[in-house]
């Protein structure tokens, strides 16, 4: 039987007595490439630092998300320096350090979009001629429907460590491609609707959560919402 993660949330933490379940998804805060001091294909994509404004912006995510919740919630980080970067400065904003959380892993599956080695921007119109969700980016990079599939590959591990620890929540750090896709996933967009959503600013936290908690969440199942998502009206540079 082919169910979604958020069925199968409800069926490992649907009964009487079980946490309410939060997932934060984290962006990275600004970095070198976002504002071109550094080109990844120089220097490799997987070595682009956070800027000064950077840490500041995981830092102020560290203090919003608070030292509770990281105390008693799995975090996963994807393995860019950036990455790296972004969580130990959220642990910073928090008050707290790393041997304090309940459980800390790096994951390779939630890191961003594989750009490849060419330049990214030139290839603008054919991501818009062919449709973004579809377009892989040449010369060894991704497709966000490769990030997709990432996606299904990091939810059964995610799933039985949500069994064995019975975390209050996850904390994801990773970039803004990958939570577009992990969102598209959890709710089960189409993708004309993956094609509305805009690109996270650095540090923005996305909150997936039982929606009655929530107020006023994008999108919605018969348990879940989502908010801190921007659509393309509302959406930074990349």
């Amino acid at each position: 039987m082919n169910w979604s993660f958020s069925t199968i949330l409800d069926l490992v933490f649907g009964a009487p007595g079980f946490p309410q379940i939060q997932i934060y998804l984290l962006r990275h805060g600004q970095t070198q490439a976002n504002v071109h001091e550094v080109d990844h294909r120089e220097v490799g994509d997987c070595n682009v630092f956070q800027t000064a404004i950077g840490h500041k912006q995981s830092e102020d995510a560290g203090r919003s998300i608070g030292p509770g919740f990281l105390r008693s919630s799995l975090v996963y980080y994807a393995p860019y320096k950036r990455h790296h970067q972004a969580l130990d400065c959220v642990l910073r904003g928090a008050g707290i350090a790393r041997s304090e959380l309940l459980f800390c892993r790096e994951e390779d599956l939630v890191r961003e979009r594989d750009i490849g080695y060419d330049d990214y921007w030139e290839q603008e119109d054919l991501q818009a001629r062919h449709g973004l969700f579809y377009y892989r980016l040449a010369n060894g990079g991704e497709a966000p429907s490769d990030c997709c599939m990432r996606v299904g590959l990091f939810l059964p591990s995610l799933i039985r460590e949500i069994r064995r620890q019975q975390p209050k929540g996850v904390l994801i750090v990773t970039s803004g491609m990958f939570i577009a896709c992990f969102v598209k996933r959890f709710f089960h967009l189409t993708v004309d609707q993956f094609h509305n959503l805009g690109h996270p600013h650095n540090g923005d936290i996305v909150k997936i959560a039982p929606k009655h908690m929530l107020q006023s969440p994008l999108f919605t199942t018969k348990r879940w919402g989502v908010v801190g998502l921007r659509t393309l009206s509302e959406a930074a540079p990349a």
